[in-house]
């Protein structure tokens, strides 16, 4: 009896696993009683669904959507993709949201990174391409990028590099195309025209820009507009190539933080590695960027109409195993010390472990600085080793404080005191005032950009208005004030902050770049 039960199971299982052929079931669809099958019977009934699964028809080497083929069949599959011309990478094509780029799913690996490569050469020699649904997010957006102008007339910028196709209305300056005025104020709420062709007039320079960060650490595309970043403005998302131009921002400082994690190989390794892979992003732009290394550089580059980008590095230990300085031929800058301890000297932030001051070695690295006319940043030192630096420092050279608070107004270990503020001024530097609430905000004070006009009115106050300069410390993992967390938005607003505290146009034009520039000129004419 329970032989011939077997066989009346094993007869209803081949007669759905042929049902399942006919009727091309569905992958993972389960047989009605399949669970009481018996072991012979099981084994044959999952046997006929994976043969329905992989051949729904009947023909071999066809694969069902979601299953591999069979050895045969890729056998087959292999030797007609070889002989077949490679297919070209068609942009308006739609994919398979599943669709790694190689067109097969069950391809044999080597073979499908093969026809990866293909397709990503294809696509590179094309020009470029939008990838994914990522990019189309930010349709409608201003994009002051569309058009190039150069020795040969204008032509379209590839379509990686482009915006939307609706750009709004705009005006040529130099070699870029940018909005006007009157398109950025009607954006902006609460922000004048006067304040927007303020501006649009002069030099602005952002002593502290960390929108390298964003692209190391995930994908972020620097060419394109990202006006609603999925942070919302918190730690990273504030800045990109084309906000860059509407802000206004004529120079800024690139810069390049230091992975403490790595041995001093690695962190100069990483960092001539990072170096490079910014000085591509920045030559990338089409001129609209160039990277310049002195003051000449610099007006060489507003003349051509093109923001004049110097490359610096955030934490001086990334230069521990550097031959010499001199070996820095694309850096402007350098911040000796950043959040840690390093072999240079003492972090002014807590977990200094009691340590303070410059080491011998820091001394020595400041002076290589001088030597190959480097600006010294003292932003994040602690106190001692901020007297320290000056104690080596080349008397006839500014050294700068590019991105921090005062404790005049905001007590606190990350900002710099009245009297380091004056002795900075004094050797002819500036110190730039950084968008970060945590470091800026006082009790009392409303979390908007009255915090930097209030840092900004005491640093005029107690070191002169020479003095004073703007280093945001943007996509450097802050949280600006909500009216400043859009860097395209953020310099304008500030402006507005100071006309409306009444601050004279002369001097609003020293703190946006006017004084860097003056301390630029004098370390690298």
């Amino acid at each position: 009896m329970r032989r011939r039960a077997g066989r009346r199971r094993d007869d209803r299982g081949a007669a759905r696993g042929g049902a399942a052929r006919a009727g091309g079931a569905r992958v993972g669809e389960r047989h009605r009683g399949g669970a009481r099958h018996g072991g012979r019977g099981r084994r044959d009934a999952l046997a006929d669904e994976r043969g329905a699964a992989r051949d729904p028809s009947g023909r071999a080497g066809r694969r069902h959507r979601g299953g591999a083929p069979g050895r045969r069949g890729r056998t087959r599959l292999l030797g007609r993709r070889a002989s077949a011309p490679p297919r070209p990478h068609d942009q308006r094509q739609p994919r398979d949201p599943r669709d790694r780029g190689d067109g097969v799913h069950g391809l044999d690996p080597r073979a499908a990174a093969a026809e990866r490569l293909r397709a990503e050469r294809s696509r590179l020699r094309d020009g470029g391409g939008r990838r994914g649904a990522a990019r189309d997010r930010h349709a409608g957006h201003a994009d002051p990028l569309a058009v190039l102008s150069g020795p040969g007339g204008e032509r379209p910028l590839p379509r990686r590099d482009r915006g939307p196709a609706r750009a709004p209305p705009a005006v040529r300056r130099g070699s870029l195309i940018v909005s006007t005025p009157d398109e950025v104020a009607a954006r902006l709420a609460g922000v004048s025209l006067d304040a927007v062709q303020l501006v649009r007039s002069v030099e602005v320079v952002d002593l502290h820009l960390e929108t390298f960060i964003p692209p190391r650490l995930f994908r972020y595309d620097l060419h394109a507009r990202h006006d609603r970043h999925w942070l919302g403005g918190r730690f990273f998302g504030h800045l990109d190539f084309p906000r860059a131009l509407d802000a206004g921002l004529t120079g800024g400082m690139w810069s390049i933080a230091t992975n403490i994690a790595r041995g001093a190989e690695g962190r100069w390794r990483a960092l001539r590695d990072n170096v490079r892979g910014l000085r591509a992003a920045l030559e990338g732009t089409g001129g609209r960027f160039e990277v310049v290394r002195d003051h000449a550089g610099y007006r060489a580059a507003r003349e051509r109409g093109a923001h004049a980008a110097l490359i610096s590095v955030q934490g001086g230990n990334a230069l521990e195993a550097a031959p010499s300085a001199a070996a820095l031929e694309d850096i402007v800058r350098v911040t000796v010390v950043h959040l840690s301890n390093s072999v240079f000297g003492a972090t002014s932030s807590p977990v200094s472990f009691g340590r303070a001051g410059l080491t011998a070695a820091g001394r020595r690295h400041v002076e290589e600085l001088n030597a190959a006319r480097i600006f010294v940043d003292l932003s994040h030192i602690d106190r001692r080793g901020f007297w320290d630096a000056l104690d080596v420092h080349a008397r006839d050279l500014p050294p700068i404080v590019t991105h921090t608070g005062l404790t005049g107004v905001k007590d606190h270990w990350r900002n710099i005191d009245d009297e380091q503020a004056r002795a900075i001024a004094d050797r002819g530097g500036v110190v730039g005032i950084m968008f970060e609430p945590n470091f800026l905000r006082a009790r009392g004070m409303p979390n908007d950009a009255s915090m930097v006009v209030a840092h900004l009115e005491h640093l005029v106050n107690v070191a002169g208005e020479d003095a004073a300069a703007l280093g945001s410390d943007y996509d450097g993992a802050i949280t600006p004030p909500p009216d400043l967390r859009d860097g395209f938005t953020a310099y304008y607003r500030v402006v507005q902050r100071l006309l409306d505290a009444g601050w004279a146009e002369p001097r609003i034009e020293k703190v946006l770049g006017a004084s860097f520039l003056r301390s630029f000129a004098a370390l690298r004419p």
